[in-house]
């Protein structure tokens, strides 16, 4: 990136230039010490006078409220009111046109800092007589936060607007503004001179400050250090963000430096305007103004950035031209604008550039005629997301979802949005789903519909969401995407976000993660973990068979030692491009065959992919085949891969579901727990009246309550269930009863309330179902499994020779009681009425296989 400078060959104001503030998208205001407040017209190029605020009033600040969070019928918070701090300690409310609606002693000296916050409601202000103090939006002191015994040469609001940063001498203090128990003040040293200067983000979550000492640093919301620069030849004088929280810029004696968030440096500049004591970005991010000690004020617009979709790369070379370069064949293209670009995206063969009055969008098959269509608000695009089908826009007050025809689909609304606090790595989508992190409770995920706009669920985490992500594998038939949540306590959990139900249960991948990033083409996730380069090929196998999932990622230890806080900027084939916290750009490989292995499976060719494992004969490979086939249900396929990786008890699972491939619903069931969906093998043997079955399968997984729920449903093994959960709980050091339904059932069993007999009903059911014997897939008996599916097919078994097999001879149509089998932990009797007086139809006991 560059800056390009717009600069007055003489200064418009007399005296020093002491602050600059965008009242809208193309008009700067500024005050200077020769009390003149300006107005600047960059759209007509001219500068107005808007008032003299007499020759004691020396201005040393000029603040307009933020304009993100106003709408079209409530204009701006605070009532367009200008805010104009001064050297006699007073502060002023300006109207738009000049006339100074309220005038209010502050301070005791002068007043060296002021601003409003994120909606324009509350003013703080810090000066030379150490006070901080909050103010309402018409000048009512609300508080006073702080007193130091040193001058607060700035005061700004923290990224959540919770409390208020200022400066100490050479600390920084972090004030909440409520107090309580978990609100704690927060005091370091942050620099060996005297802060001059301090800025915030709140869509990014830090802020960066300047001092005497020539540095700038850039810290986190707890006071953690992320970057600290070299030392400058003048101090740091001035510091502001941009509202996308991307990019900062920084201002000395004849300096001014661009500054990516994590602090390194993009582009530095030497403007002969003297000290540069005040900056000011415009709303879209493009440009930012800043106030000399020359009396000049400046305007530096950021010019190339890029953006790149394989071969293809667009650079904004100028305010109004974007070129598109493809080389390949080496060709570019030149693209012009009758208004300033302000955003850009290039995705899925679409590049979408945001002017400030109209969307246009390219297909790269065809730049030359673009679709162009105008937009509703100016200027107030501030995150582009694309998908496949569609994309979305964000920003203003709304969330707008818009197909690439260029026709609008949905808007997207929820309470409490605040979409000037949104980032790219708070808000994603993929064809089918779109998802935010709510900003005003970090623990809560909005999951939307593109097609209709409604919220379709809402996910909430124990820790406040950082960054999440939604894979983007686009496969025929595919639907289910897995979403990446990565918490504040930098733990990476998964999810499956299904089309069509609700979302599977969130389940931890790994902990100590610092970014994430998906592959552009397959399900396979990138991070960096303790400053390591790791690299997930298959994450969706923890819903699948957890003993897979050693085999299915590697660190690459040839791209360590990154750093503080790198970044992942892309994941494409098998490369993977980090930034690291100086600004240096590094290139990881993975494995290059993992992205064919997925297409190939994803198709259902899986001898394609059987083919490459044995070429490469890695661990990886034949590990994510193994996942990726038992989810298919590829029985040959994943036979192969678990032999491969010595999972031998896996093997004789498979053989025993090839055992039984003439009892269908017995064969689908099994094929369902080997794919990991244990919900529909209980479904299938619920619906081909296997009820004993199903309630046997909930016991061994250890789900209890659903077990009973069954058992008393359908008068069938209560007791074993009650048992075997007395059990469990004896066995986890004689833990107490939990769960009402179990402590309500035994009252009831202990009061003569037994399990009725069966009913005729019940009995029928029985009977309608086809007769089945099935072997001991677990032989040692023992309940006290955990509660994943593989892991019911990770026991010791017999030899498949031994098995028992299905009992073909099924002449009754009825289910035969299953002979030579019985469950350790709990041998099952059915139950009897009134203490026993009702008997049941057997009077022996029924010794029950133990079905998985």
């Amino acid at each position: 990136m560059k800056l390009k400078f717009t600069l007055d060959p003489k200064p418009r104001h007399s005296d020093v230039a002491t602050g600059v503030s965008w009242s809208s998208s193309d008009t700067i205001y500024s005050a200077g010490d020769d009390h003149q407040i300006l107005a600047w017209n960059l759209g007509k190029n001219e500068t107005v006078r808007v008032t003299d605020l007499g020759p004691e009033v020396f201005p040393t600040g000029i603040s307009w409220p933020p304009k993100a969070n106003t709408g079209p019928s409530t204009g701006r918070k605070g009532g367009d009111l200008l805010l104009i701090t001064a050297a006699d300690g007073y502060f002023h409310l300006l109207g738009r046109g000049g006339r100074v609606e309220k005038s209010i002693q502050g301070h005791k000296g002068a007043i060296l800092s002021g601003c409003w916050n994120s909606d324009g409601s509350e003013i703080v202000t810090a000066g030379e007589d150490g006070c901080v103090k909050v103010w309402s939006r018409i000048g009512m002191l609300r508080t006073t936060l702080n007193q130091c015994p040193e001058p607060v040469y700035a005061a700004v609001w923290s990224p959540d607007g919770q409390a208020v940063v200022h400066t100490a001498g050479q600390s920084l203090i972090i004030k909440p503004i409520q107090s309580g128990p978990k609100k704690q003040v927060i005091r370091w040293k942050a620099h060996d001179g005297v802060i001059l200067c301090l800025a915030s983000s709140s869509t990014s979550g830090l802020f960066v400050s300047g001092a005497e000492d020539c540095r700038y640093k850039v810290w986190d919301l707890t006071g953690k250090p992320i970057y600290s620069s070299g030392v400058h030849i003048h101090p740091i004088t001035s510091v502001n963000w941009a509202p996308a929280g991307d990019l900062f810029a920084v201002g000395s004696f004849n300096t001014i430096r661009l500054c990516d968030r994590y602090g390194w440096s993009h582009f530095l500049d030497k403007p002969k305007v003297g000290s540069v004591y005040n900056i000011s970005w415009s709303a879209d991010g493009t440009q930012f103004a800043g106030a000399g000690a020359t009396g000049h004020v400046f305007l530096a617009s950021v010019i190339e950035r890029k953006v790149s979709w394989t071969t293809y790369e667009a650079t904004l070379a100028s305010r109004r031209t974007v070129t598109v370069a493809e080389f390949t064949n080496n060709t570019e293209d030149r693209l012009d604008f009758r208004d300033r670009v302000v955003k850009m995206a290039f995705d899925y063969g679409y590049l979408i550039c945001i002017t400030v009055t109209q969307l246009y969008l390219y297909n790269v098959s065809n730049v030359n005629t673009p679709t162009i269509c105008e937009l509703r608000e100016n200027n107030a695009v501030s995150l582009i997301l694309q998908s496949p089908n569609n994309f979305v826009l964000c920003g203003g007050v709304t969330v707008s979802v818009w197909g690439y025809d260029g026709r609008p689909i949905s808007n997207i609304r929820w309470p409490g949005m605040k979409l000037e606090f949104l980032s790219r790595e708070a808000a994603t989508m993929s064809g089918e789903t779109i998802a935010f992190i709510d900003q005003t409770d970090a623990r809560i995920i909005r999951m939307f519909d593109p097609a209709s706009g409604k919220q379709e669920q809402e996910i909430k985490i124990k820790h406040g969401a950082k960054i999440i992500a939604l894979s983007r594998e686009e496969y025929p038939g595919s639907t289910d995407r897995a979403l990446a949540i990565l918490d504040k306590n930098n733990d990476l959990s998964i999810m499956v976000v299904k089309k069509y139900g609700s979302p599977s249960e969130r389940k931890l991948l790994a902990t100590m993660i610092s970014t994430i990033m998906w592959h552009r083409e397959a399900p396979m996730l990138a991070c960096i973990r303790d400053g390591m380069l790791r690299i997930y090929y298959y994450p969706h196998i923890l819903y699948i068979d957890t003993t897979l999932l050693d085999f299915t990622w590697e660190d690459r230890e040839t791209i360590s030692d990154l750093g503080r806080a790198p970044d992942i900027l892309a994941f494409d084939s098998n490369r993977i491009q980090i930034r690291k916290a100086d600004g240096v750009l590094v290139v990881g490989t993975g494995a290059a065959f993992m992205s064919h292995i997925h297409r190939h499976a994803n198709i259902g060719k899986f001898s394609e992919a059987k083919r490459i494992c044995n070429y490469v004969n890695s661990k990886f490979a034949w590990g994510v085949t193994a996942g990726l086939a038992a989810w298919k249900q590829d029985l040959s396929i994943a036979e192969k891969c678990y032999s491969e990786l010595g999972l031998y008890d896996k093997v004789l699972f498979i053989q025993d579901i090839k055992a039984n491939s003439q009892d269908e619903p017995t064969r689908r069931s099994l094929l369902s727990i080997l794919s990991g969906n244990m919900q529909d093998a209980e479904n299938i043997l619920l619906q081909n009246g296997r009820f004993q079955h199903a309630i046997e399968l909930n016991m061994t997984c250890c789900n209890w309550e659903r077990a009973l729920e069954l058992a008393l449903k359908h008068n069938l093994l209560a007791e074993a269930v009650l048992k075997g959960r007395k059990e469990y709980l004896s066995d986890l050091k004689n833990q107490p009863e939990k769960i009402q339904l179990f402590i309500d059932t035994e009252k009831k069993l202990g009061t003569g309330g037994s399990t009725k007999k069966k009913t005729k009903v019940a009995k029928k059911r029985e009977k309608s179902a086809p007769s089945v014997e099935l072997d001991d897939l677990n032989a040692s008996g023992d309940f006290s499994l955990q509660p994943n599916p593989m892991s019911l097919i990770s026991k010791p078994m017999k030899e498949p020779d031994s098995l028992s097999g299905i009992n073909e001879e099924n002449n009754d149509d009825q289910q035969q009681p299953l002979e030579n089998i019985s469950l350790n932990r709990a041998p099952i009797n059915k139950a009897s009425d009134d203490g026993g007086q009702n008997t049941v139809e057997a009077e022996k006991e029924l010794e029950v296989e133990d079905f998985y």
